[in-house]
């Protein structure tokens, strides 16, 4: 089990997450990216690099950044990943207040049948998501034709902020690192989860692990 080092501050976990923006430079309808960050106690550095085409159903990332993150423990488990990135295009359609239960169901169905963008006042964002071991969560996004970047923080276990079937996924794969990388201890509800998955695999509904 590798010894933690000294914690990143909020500003080096800001700073990957605009770092990812900024790459992006506004080249628009691109490939998104996701990237393991290794952590030596004082600068981050990217480990693996992994270019997604937007093919992939969002439901699909989950299992590539999975795969990808394991990959990487398993091939130098002497430097686990201490955070993972996400880079993505996407479009944001805001509900105004006070909006029914309908409007958001409508919102909802729209977002699974990735028509979002068809809504009126949807805007295009390049936006990339940080995820540590210790289940905080940072943002970076620059929208289609304006300038500067917006960026925000959240606490662990904070509700997953919206595209939750990217950064639900991003922060899962995050938290599983830290307890089995960095000898995190699981909270109740993740030591739950965990041995329902494995009561699953045992029976013969998985894959070995």
């Amino acid at each position: 089990m590798t010894s933690l080092p000294a914690e990143p501050g909020a500003a080096a976990m800001a700073a990957e997450a605009r770092r990812m923006i900024e790459m992006h430079g506004g080249d628009w309808d691109s490939l998104h990216a996701f990237a393991t960050l290794h952590w030596n106690g004082e600068k981050f550095s990217v480990g693996t690099w992994c270019a997604i085409d937007t093919s992939f159903a969002p439901g699909d990332y989950g299992k590539i950044m999975e795969k990808a993150a394991f990959e990487r423990i398993q091939q130098e488990p002497e430097n686990p990943p201490y955070a993972y990135a996400l880079q993505i295009e996407a479009h944001v359609s805001t509900l105004p207040p006070g909006s029914t239960a309908g409007e958001r169901a409508r919102a909802s169905a729209d977002l699974r049948a990735e028509k979002l963008h068809l809504r009126p006042g949807a805007r295009e964002c390049a936006e990339a998501w940080v995820a540590d071991i210790h289940g905080r969560l940072w943002s970076a996004r620059r929208f289609r034709g304006a300038d500067g970047i917006e960026e925000r923080r959240f606490p662990p276990y904070a509700p997953v902020p919206a595209p939750r079937e990217f950064t639900g996924p991003l922060i899962s794969v995050a938290r599983v690192t830290g307890i089995l990388a960095w000898g995190l201890e699981p909270t109740p509800a993740e030591q739950r989860m965990y041995d329902a998955v494995k009561a699953f695999r045992k029976k013969g509904g998985g894959a070995n692990g």
